[in-house]
């Protein structure tokens, strides 16, 4: 037999006694008196009783409430790593490559450095922004990249995935300050380098804002390497979440 009914059956059982008594005493003071103190006990000890069986309920719930709660813990772990593992695996990544500088003489003093832009992840996305700096520097290179005043370019191009696509029209890259003889005798002799560096702001299908960290050097023959021991230049980073593609788009 459940708590439940055994409380239900006693409360039914005083309310008889109760009653009872009442009907018995009708008539006599003294009676009357002793009912209604009987009566104001029996209440007093229910409402104990009472009492007493709701505070067992909710130790009885606090006590299931603790043995479910590590298993929904450790469910909903699971999902959030599930999720993110989608996210890794399916949204789209961006990587930029430079390409070789159309020149207008041997020594044009503003070659326009070309680039490609690369989504080699599984699903598109919409390139939002792209900052890109070419200059001339030594040989040694800093370990965090650093930007000066220059703003990223505005930009609102879908990108599939698996594709490739040029940099836009007048979005090439230019030296910040127009090349010497110097800077080109130190390009041949290999004592300066042309440093290409920059970042890349995208949207991924679900609406993730991403900053893709580019770095590159060249000595402006066409070639260019990644820069290595200065994981600033390559890093990936996310940076809120943004409306969805389709809206960027439109």
């Amino acid at each position: 037999m459940s708590l439940e009914t055994v409380f239900m059956m006693l409360g039914w059982g005083l309310l008889g006694s109760i009653l009872v008594t009442a009907l018995c005493t009708s008539g006599s003071p003294k009676g009357d008196r002793r009912a209604r103190e009987w009566i104001n006990t029996t209440i007093s000890v229910l409402s104990l009783i009472v009492l007493a069986w709701t505070a067992k309920s909710i130790v009885d719930q606090v006590t299931e409430m603790k043995k479910v709660y590590p298993v929904i813990q450790n469910q909903s772990k699971a999902m959030a790593s599930q999720v993110n593992s989608y996210v890794e695996t399916e949204r789209g990544r961006i990587f930029l490559l430079p390409t070789v500088p159309p020149r207008t003489s041997d020594k044009d003093p503003k070659p326009k450095f070309l680039y490609t832009l690369n989504n080699t992840g599984r699903t598109g996305v919409v390139v939002t922004g792209l900052l890109s700096e070419c200059d001339v520097s030594p040989r040694v290179i800093s370990i965090i990249p650093s930007y000066g005043e220059k703003k990223p370019d505005p930009a609102g191009s879908f990108l599939a995935a698996g594709t490739s696509m040029p940099n836009q029209p007048g979005h090439e890259c230019v030296p910040s300050q127009p090349l010497t003889d110097d800077d080109y005798a130190g390009l041949a002799a290999k004592t300066k380098i042309i440093l290409f560096k920059g970042f890349v702001l995208y949207q991924d299908v679900l609406g993730e804002t991403w900053k893709k960290h580019f770095g590159m050097w060249g000595y402006g023959d066409g070639g260019f390497y990644a820069v290595t021991g200065a994981d600033a230049y390559n890093t990936e980073e996310k940076i809120e979440a943004g409306p969805s593609p389709t809206a960027v788009q439109q």
